[in-house]
This record gives C-alpha cells, structure tokens and sequence, in this order.
C-alpha cells in the first residue's frame, strides 16, 4: 500500500475527525472527514465500503484505514 494512505489517516485520527455516528448488530458507520466509512460483518467476513471515489469501487482507502484504526484505538481506551 502507498505511505500517504496511512499519512492521510494519521491525520484525520491526530485532528479528531473521526466519529462513530451509528451503531447495529452487525453494521457501524464511521463519519471520517466529511465521507462515511462502514463496517459490517456478513458470512463471517468484514466488509469495508465508503463513500469516497476509490472506497465505493471496494478499495482500500485513507478514511477506511483511520475508522479501523479509530476504532481498535476506542476499545482499546
């Protein structure tokens, strides 16, 4: 993966720009900058998706990796 995508996110964490907005069973939405990451876990599987250009289309990107980290960080507190 490219350096910047973790930079990037380093950056929304470091800023406070990440918040949990909503929580189900099997689903949680992340606001991360003005995109929404979602979580869910279907088939025992986690699936990542956001609203940005490149994690619509499934791909890993800089909001996907700051929710994630977000979100190991808040349960971990």
């Amino acid at each position: 993966m490219r350096k910047y995508l973790f930079e990037k996110a380093n950056w929304f964490i470091i800023n406070h720009k990440v918040k949990i907005l909503s929580e189900t069973e099997y689903s949680m939405r992340v606001g991360v900058g003005k995109y929404e990451a979602v979580v869910k876990y279907q088939n025992h599987k986690f699936i990542w998706l956001c609203n940005c250009k490149h994690g619509s289309t499934n791909k890993t990107c800089s909001h996907i990796l700051a929710a994630m980290t977000y979100l190991t960080l808040k349960k971990c507190l």
